[in-house]
């Protein structure tokens, strides 16, 4: 358990770092001239870097255990978190959350080989819902205590204060864990990075499984890290502590919205349905935030927290995924799931960055642009789920061969 508590440590930091931005864009707007396109740049850097970074991960979680390169990982993010504390440009903030983004990548992952190794997979998916649903707590200190730490002590000494925190975090995991022994004499025979990727990859059940995966986190972590204060501030006039409140019900709700998958995988029999049901909702939801333009601030706050409430399928997709991927594979296998699941929101958040900005400049005012940016996103997530639809649930027949390399 200590162990374990040690790893979640370093994943409550990075979802903290995942959604920081949306509180702090006013302070960033206002000291470093940050407009919506340097905001979704500094977002989506962090997650494509995050998402490239589990690449190697992969094989070096196999190979070296979670303690060393959980532990080696969150020096970038201290160093990172630091120079973005100290930033006077975008340059300098923009190496910085790629810094960030690198040293959170080993974060869930680490969590998730250690739980996968030492878990059948029944009590690995509700194993994972409890570790999504606890890491939410960075969330929740990314809402309302991140706003009211700014305006007491300024954003930059509240950052370097969460660099203090993932420091402690790595040297926690590094007293704490303890990765299984190889016994010795004993040489494991591992693919290469990309023969593994590609092999995971070309498993019949992911082929229905990878455009939902791709999007369902994306939409979810782009409204909560990077959209909310904006379209709350802009389109209701929200103030930023008042922004702080909403993201922070809205990360409550993720959180336990995250733990209620496990009670509805037992009552499903499996992952599938959960994750299928919920993003349907989700995507709904979002094409009625864009629609239903007359709701008004209480609306938009429901729909925001349905969103929150039924947007953490990832568990329960990763859960799904697990079943078709074999133990000699889980490292490279969690990792590339993981990676979809990242570059999604990194891309999603670099498009809808563009779209905003170039919105703007045609002068399309705030409620038209953040309405076409919801619909825009339900649609998507809707038609990616409708693929999903034909993914086998079990891992039976072809759909549980591996192919060879």
């Amino acid at each position: 358990m200590p162990a374990f508590l040690a790893l979640l440590s370093g994943y409550v930091m990075s979802m903290f770092y995942r959604s920081f931005l949306a509180i702090v864009a006013g302070d960033l707007g206002r000291d470093l001239r940050f407009g919506a396109s340097e905001l979704s740049g500094l977002s989506s850097v962090w997650l494509l870097v995050f998402a490239l970074s589990q690449i190697p991960l992969g094989p070096a979680f196999d190979r070296f255990g979670a303690r060393r390169v959980v532990a080696a990982c969150t020096s970038f993010t201290v160093i990172g978190a630091v120079a973005f504390a100290l930033s006077q440009s975008y340059a300098v903030s923009f190496i910085a959350m790629a810094a960030i983004g690198a040293g959170c990548a080993a974060n869930l992952m680490g969590a998730t080989v250690h739980l996968a190794l030492r878990f059948p997979p029944h009590r690995f998916a509700w194993m994972l819902a409890v570790t999504i649903s606890a890491g939410s707590l960075g969330q929740l200190l990314g809402a309302t205590p991140l706003a009211l730490a700014s305006a007491t002590f300024g954003w930059r000494a509240t950052m370097l204060a969460t660099a203090l925190l993932s420091l402690l975090s790595g040297l926690a995991v590094l007293m704490l864990v303890k990765d299984k022994p190889r016994r010795p004499g004993v040489a494991v025979a591992r693919p290469t990075v990309l023969a593994g990727a590609l092999r995971i990859a070309r498993l019949p059940a992911l082929h229905w499984m990878l455009p939902v995966i791709f999007m369902s986190y994306a939409v979810v972590i782009s409204e909560r890290s990077l959209w909310i204060g904006p379209y709350l501030a802009q389109v209701h006039g929200f103030d930023p502590v008042s922004i702080g409140n909403v993201a922070l019900v809205m990360s409550l709700l993720m959180a336990f919205g995250a733990l209620a998958f496990g009670p509805a995988e037992r009552l499903m029999q499996g992952p599938k349905m959960p994750a299928f049901c919920a993003n349907i909702i989700v995507g709904l939801a979002f094409v009625t935030l864009g629609a239903w333009r007359s709701s008004g601030p209480f609306g938009s706050i429901i729909l925001l927290g349905i969103i929150g409430f039924f947007g953490m399928s990832y568990g329960s997709l990763m859960a799904h995924a697990r079943l078709f991927i074999p133990d000699s594979l889980i490292g490279v296998g969690a990792t590339f799931i993981n990676f979809v699941f990242m570059s999604g929101s990194g891309i999603v958040q670099f498009l809808s960055g563009v779209f905003v900005a170039h919105a703007e400049a045609a002068g399309a005012d705030a409620p038209h642009r953040y309405a076409a940016l919801h619909i825009g996103l339900g649609i998507v997530l809707l038609a990616a789920t409708a693929i999903y639809a034909r993914a086998p649930r079990d891992a039976l027949g072809e759909a549980n061969l591996v192919p060879a390399q």
